[in-house]
C-alpha cells in the first residue's frame, strides 16, 4: 500500500506541474493573441490533469482511511488477545519461574535460560547481557546440568509441550 501511496504522490505532483506549465503557456499563448480553440484544447489539458491529481488524491485518501481502520481493528484485536490472555501468560511465568527455583538455577542462569526459551543464541545473550559469550556458554551448560536436560529443544519442550497438547491430554500430565 506504501509503494502505492508514493506513487499516486508522484503523479499528483506531476498533473500540477503539468497544469501550470499549461497555464503558464495559456497566459502567453492568449497574450500573443493565439486562435481561441488552441486556449481551449490546452484549457482542457488542464482541467483533465487537474481531475486527474484529484482523483490521486481521493485514492490516497481512501486508502489511508482502510489502513486506518485495519490498524484499528487489529489494536483492539491485540488489547482483546492481552486481557484475556493475561492470566495465563502469568501464570505460565510463575510456573516457569518456580521450576527454575526448583532446579536450583541462580538469577543470572534463570535469565539465560528464558533467553534460550526464546531462541536466542549464546551470542545474541552475551551481547543483551554485555557478558562474554564463553561465559554465557559456561551458564548454559550448567542450566542443562541442574535441569537434567541436553540441549536448548528440551529446554523449550520442557515448558511448552504441555501448551500445545490438546485440552483433555494437557490435563492428564504434571508440569511441574
Amino acid at each position: 500500500m506504501e509503494n502505492s501511496k508514493k506513487e499516486y504522490m508522484f503523479f499528483v505532483v506531476l498533473m500540477i506541474l503539468i497544469s501550470l506549465l499549461t497555464l503558464v503557456d495559456v497566459i502567453k499563448d492568449y497574450s500573443d493573441g493565439t486562435d481561441l480553440s488552441h486556449i481551449w484544447t490546452e484549457l482542457s489539458v488542464i482541467l483533465f490533469t487537474v481531475t486527474l491529481s484529484g482523483y490521486f488524491v481521493w485514492k490516497i485518501f481512501k486508502q489511508n482511511t482502510v489502513l486506518s481502520g485495519s490498524l484499528l481493528k487489529t489494536r483492539q484485536d491485540l488489547t482483546f488477545w492481552k486481557k484475556r490472555s493475561a492470566s495465563f501468560i502469568k501464570g505460565l511465568s510463575e510456573s516457569i519461574d518456580q521450576q527454575l527455583e526448583l532446579w536450583g538455577l541462580s538469577k543470572s542462569e534463570k535469565e539465560i535460560a528464558l533467553m534460550l526459551v526464546k531462541g536466542l543464541s549464546a551470542k545474541e545473550i552475551a551481547q543483551a547481557r554485555g557478558s562474554a559469550e564463553k561465559t554465557v556458554r559456561t551458564q548454559i551448560t550448567s542450566i542443562y546440568k541442574k535441569s537434567n536436560l541436553s540441549n536448548r529443544s528440551e529446554l523449550a519442550a520442557f515448558f511448552l509441550e504441555d501448551l500445545l497438547l490438546p485440552q483433555e491430554a494437557s490435563s492428564t500430565k504434571t508440569v511441574i
